[in-house]
């Protein structure tokens, strides 16, 4: 596992690992920034979400690069293809509005964790409001 684990590191591919091992076989500390989801997964969109920030601290992805990402996260939150497009543009629009609005990221924010954040706020406040 290791070492498939370093070529993708040392290709900037991101990855997470996904195991159902209890620990017999320690992280090395060159993966401890990888995300690591445990088996069984509660549910899907946890999975995906978790997947979203699997970016090596020194290589922050842009947003052409997070987009399909970001409507897969919504896509498992709402089944349906329309609603979480909705929800996608809607986070996409809060998140241009912010920034020019003044308001930046945190100093130890990476613009994954960052847009997490805004679309978890969006649904608490208006997620169904996505609906109509």
């Amino acid at each position: 596992m290791f070492p498939l684990a370093d070529l993708l590191l040392d290709r900037g591919v991101p990855f997470i690992f996904y195991s159902g091992a209890t620990g017999e076989t320690p992280m090395p500390q060159r993966f401890w920034h990888v995300p690591l989801i445990r088996k069984p997964v509660q549910t899907l969109t946890d999975a995906a979400i978790v997947t979203l920030t699997a970016y090596p601290a020194d290589r922050e992805p842009d947003i052409e690069v997070l987009l399909p990402k970001l409507r897969l996260a919504a896509r498992l939150i709402y089944g349906e293809q329309a609603v979480a497009d909705r929800l996608v543009e809607r986070l996409l629009v809060d998140a241009i509005q912010h920034v020019q609005a003044g308001h930046d990221l945190g100093p130890r924010d990476c613009r994954a964790d960052w847009l997490l954040r805004r679309m978890r706020l969006i649904l608490k406040e208006s997620g169904s409001s996505l609906m109509n």
